[in-house]
């Protein structure tokens, strides 16, 4: 058997050839651009995972500041005071150690700066408003002990001129 180019059988042969070799090469590239992808993901996942656990962990404790901020506000006795600004002091270390996490994972210095100002300017203000805040429970309590010995008095007289008319 004699194979001749101009054949019908040696063109079929060979299209079929062809189509397979072309099959197997656009597989092939499927294949490897799926690798390169995965690859790609996977770089863009850990580079970024980092970042995002960071900004929720300075999310949550900002969160948590805030309601802290207002407890401290609302304080009613200096032993909830005192409680409420060592709350506070550890969610900012905390919010300061979400800020350090946030650089490691490579957020732009000008906005670490800015996130660490705002969160040194608020421990300073919250130092700052521990005076106030005493002073607040101070008066506070000076007047509930002297709206405790106007009662009194007013429960004695009370008591003495109920004596008297008996």
């Amino acid at each position: 058997m004699k194979i001749s180019l101009h054949s019908v059988q040696t063109r079929l042969l060979a299209a079929f050839a062809l189509v397979t070799v072309t099959t197997l090469a656009a597989a092939g590239a499927g294949l490897f651009s799926f690798a390169v992808a995965r690859t790609a993901m996977t770089d863009l996942v850990e580079e970024a995972a980092p970042l995002a656990e960071a900004t929720k962990s300075l999310e949550a404790t900002s969160g948590a500041i805030t309601g802290q901020l207002a407890a401290f506000a609302r304080s009613r006795d200096q032993i909830e005071a005192t409680s409420a600004e060592a709350q506070l002091n550890s969610l900012l270390a905390d919010a300061s150690a979400a800020v350090d996490r946030m650089e490691a994972a490579g957020l732009n210095q000008g906005d670490l700066t800015e996130i660490q100002t705002t969160l040194d300017d608020l421990a300073a203000r919250v130092a700052d408003a521990t005076g106030p805040v005493a002073r607040k429970l101070e008066a506070r309590e000076t007047r509930g002990e002297q709206t405790n010995a106007a009662l009194r008095e007013r429960q004695e007289a009370a008591t003495g001129l109920e004596t008297e008319l008996d």
